[in-house]
């Protein structure tokens, strides 16, 4: 019995020599092979494990390196568990598993705290790792930072559209004939489904829509032309003001996150939010126009009435780009007889979920950022494994 396994362990050492032959030849695919036929002959070598890993690691097997370099890891052999974990590091870096490659390097100096080599990848990869939770943690930052002034932007907008409602009205009220058709109940509640199932009411709605909301803002009172176009030109300047923030606000979104694998929506909300605001002030301006001619009052009322209401319906069309809508089960709770506590705790779930939403976007973002740190790890950089022995 000696005898054979006397065999066997020449057999597996003639394969290992064959498999280290191939690998100082650069031909990893042989040695694989060679090293497993030895690994067949003798199961108990972490040697041959350590061997294996190197091969894997130089044919860019990530993955079956990190197995057969954590398997040496266990050897009691301090010189070899050493090197195996610092080849188990830069495998684990090179699959983008930098908190689990720090601790490798750790144990490869706690077996050898001269070892230059996990010194150095050690430091590197820890320096990566701040550079990566640094960058984290500006995103987010900036991110709260962007979504603020978004919401402040709909506050603006909001308040524009009041102004607008006024303006309406007013006209309404000094010339009663003016007043163009307004939204039924039935209209109300087709438009209603139509959101739920994520389609649009249609522009018809949207003029209706914002007839609506000039009426529910008072009771108006008779004006001059003139006062009501000081109005709408104060109107049609807020408009163009807000487009522009919309402008800004969307570059300084692409700025900060133009090379996110994420999608973040809000660019696109913001552009699309600010062509409106680009037509309401374009509106205005006619109706500011029409006011000012030389027709009589009543005529120059009757013609700027749907100018006016073009504009409401491209403000509001505006504000509804920039507000977050909440989810569909919130949508449809939404929708029910609510007291003003249940509201309010309502507007804080969305809030949350809009929170939880923007913390799992900064964790891709993260990832993304962690692949782009692992590609920065050249060989110049990383202290690569050896199998030097």
């Amino acid at each position: 019995m000696s005898a054979l396994i006397v065999l066997v362990l020449a057999s597996a050492r003639s394969e290992v020599a064959r498999g280290n032959a191939a690998f100082e030849k650069g031909e990893f695919d042989e040695a694989v092979e060679r090293y497993a036929a030895a690994k067949s002959e003798d199961d108990s070598s972490l040697e041959i494990d350590y061997d294996l890993a190197a091969a894997y690691y130089k044919k860019d097997e990530f993955a079956k390196a990190e197995e057969k370099f954590r398997a040496a890891s266990m050897s009691t052999d301090e010189t070899l568990a050493a090197r195996a974990f610092l080849g188990l590091g830069n495998a684990l870096v090179k699959q983008g598993k930098l908190k689990e490659a720090l601790a490798s390097y750790r144990s490869a100096l706690e077996l050898d705290p001269e070892d230059e080599r996990a010194k150095h990848n050690h430091e590197l990869v820890r320096l990566i790792l701040d550079e990566v939770e640094k960058l984290a943690e500006e995103l987010k930052k900036k991110l709260e930072e962007l979504m603020k002034k978004m919401a402040e932007l709909a506050k603006e907008t909001a308040e524009l559209a009041s102004k607008q409602a006024g303006v309406l009205r007013d006209n309404w009220k000094t010339a009663p004939e003016s007043k163009g058709p307004v939204l039924t109940e039935d209209e109300a509640k087709d438009a209603v489904e139509k959101l739920k199932q994520g389609e649009e009411p249609g522009p018809e709605f949207e003029e209706k829509a914002a007839r609506l909301a000039a009426e529910a803002s008072g009771e108006g009172k008779p004006v001059e032309p003139g006062e009501l176009a000081r109005r709408e030109k104060d109107v049609s300047a807020g408009s163009g003001t807000l487009a522009e923030e919309s402008a800004r606000l969307a570059s300084e979104f692409r700025e900060a996150f133009g090379g996110a694998q994420v999608e973040l929506p809000y660019p696109e909300k913001l552009e699309r939010a600010g062509g409106h605001l680009r037509s309401a002030e374009g509106n205005a301006s006619e109706a500011v126009q029409t006011l000012e001619g030389e027709a009589e009052a009543p005529e120059r009322f009757r013609s700027a009435e749907p100018l006016e209401g073009r504009a409401m319906t491209d403000i509001l069309a505006a504000l509804r780009e920039l507000m977050q809508p909440p989810q569909p089960q919130q949508q449809q709770q939404q929708q029910e007889e609510q007291g003003e506590q249940e509201k309010e705790e309502k507007r804080n779930e969305v809030s949350k979920a809009e929170a939880e939403r923007w913390l799992e976007e900064l964790k891709q973002e993260e990832r993304k950022l962690r692949k782009d740190a692992r590609e920065r790890l050249r060989p110049d950089r990383l202290v690569e494994v050896e199998k030097d022995w």
